[in-house]
């Protein structure tokens, strides 16, 4: 048993229950409950305890991708904002398309719209750039090489 299945396990036999939501680490108990040795453990713990107790979506799940889920459960099951059966998709399909209709005034000349996956941070796109540039520095080189 891992240290983070047992903090789970103890706090549950304490009364303390944890929550996972937007990143943070929510104590729900009695009050008294939560002692100062706990809250030290939870503190430590926290990172580790928000990615536990964090419910992933299972239709990315299959996909291969990891996306935190909607604070409410549809029907028993956790779903993103993409794949909940209950959310607004048609609503923001229109946004999109209104918005693309608004560039495309302002760029006559065309442009493309590339729809980032739920969670791609700008960190996530500055990766890529230099994992990109270093791979043409490498075919750069390899070329160099050869002449």
């Amino acid at each position: 048993m891992t240290d983070i299945s047992r903090i789970l396990q103890r706090a549950e036999e304490l009364g303390i229950h944890l929550i996972a939501r937007d990143g943070e680490l929510i104590i729900k108990a009695e009050k008294g409950k939560v002692t100062p040795k706990a809250l030290e453990v939870f503190r430590q713990h926290k990172s580790e305890l928000v990615q536990e107790l964090t419910p992933l979506c299972s239709t990315c799940l299959d996909s291969g991708i990891e996306t935190a889920t909607l604070d409410d459960d549809y029907e028993g099951s956790y779903y993103c904002m993409q794949h909940h059966p209950g959310s607004n998709q048609s609503k923001q399909h229109a946004v999109n398309s209104r918005i693309a209709s608004q560039l495309a005034q302002v760029f006559p000349g065309g442009c493309s719209i590339h729809f980032d996956r739920p969670g791609y941070t700008i960190q996530d796109r500055a990766h890529e750039i230099a994992w990109e540039e270093a791979a043409r520095r490498r075919a750069k080189r390899k070329q160099n090489q050869l002449w």
